[in-house]
């Protein structure tokens, strides 16, 4: 039978391939055995299809990394160490940090690597259908406008500041004041009563027998 008319199937990618190119949305990973949250897709920096993994760069607290490191001995990752991670809750193993690794693979060095065969992925708000949103629903200020409002309390904090800054070097400058004429009025009392009378002799300069009074 003649094969050269047969049209060819493509076949499927397989389902976490499928997953990873038809998801937008924010995602979550979850341990596939007790379903523990293990990593969400804000901390994501790649996917790498060989290596069946998407790459982390922090690490959930819901992950435990082990103590040994390990040598692959096959596949692309061959002749890199590794140390393994668990999960927090069934301690399954999901993935691995890798410490050392060949050229190609230098962007994944010391990052989380999580196995998708041991992992769920859920899209955030993939049950929500855009067709039956509510048409009044209250959207979030863009962050242009949000950075508007911190600039304006920025400014008015800063107006504030300057004012009781203000307030304060006068209060200053009154007791400064006020201490000033204390101490002149404690000076001119104290000039005042120790000043000798004309015409009266002091006594002190006649009790010393070297001093000689000149007429």
């Amino acid at each position: 039978m003649d094969q050269t008319n047969k049209p060819n199937v493509v076949k499927p990618p397989p389902q976490h391939n499928r997953v990873l190119q038809e998801i937008t949305g924010p995602l979550v990973f979850q341990c596939l055995k007790c379903r523990l949250i293990v990593g969400d897709s804000f901390a994501f920096v790649a996917a790498d299809r060989e290596l069946n993994s998407v790459v982390l760069y922090a690490k959930p607290h819901n992950l435990r990394i082990g103590t040994d490191l390990l040598w692959s001995r096959e596949g692309i990752d061959i002749g890199s160490t590794y140390i393994m991670i668990y999960c927090n809750g069934c301690n399954s193993t999901l993935g691995k940090v890798w410490r050392t690794t060949p050229r190609k693979l230098d962007y994944i060095r010391d990052l989380y690597t999580l196995n998708l065969d041991y992992v769920m992925i859920y899209q955030l708000g993939d049950f929500i259908d855009p067709n039956s949103t509510p048409s009044d629903t209250h959207t979030l200020p863009s962050s242009r406008m949000q950075q508007i409002s911190i600039n304006k309390l920025k400014d008015m904090i800063l107006m504030l500041n300057e004012r009781i800054t203000a307030i304060e070097h006068t209060m200053d400058r009154r007791v400064n004041m006020k201490s000033n004429d204390s101490a002149v009025s404690s000076t001119e009392s104290s000039s005042a009563c120790s000043v000798t009378p004309h015409g009266v002799q002091n006594k002190s300069i006649e009790a010393h027998p070297n001093h000689r009074i000149l007429g």
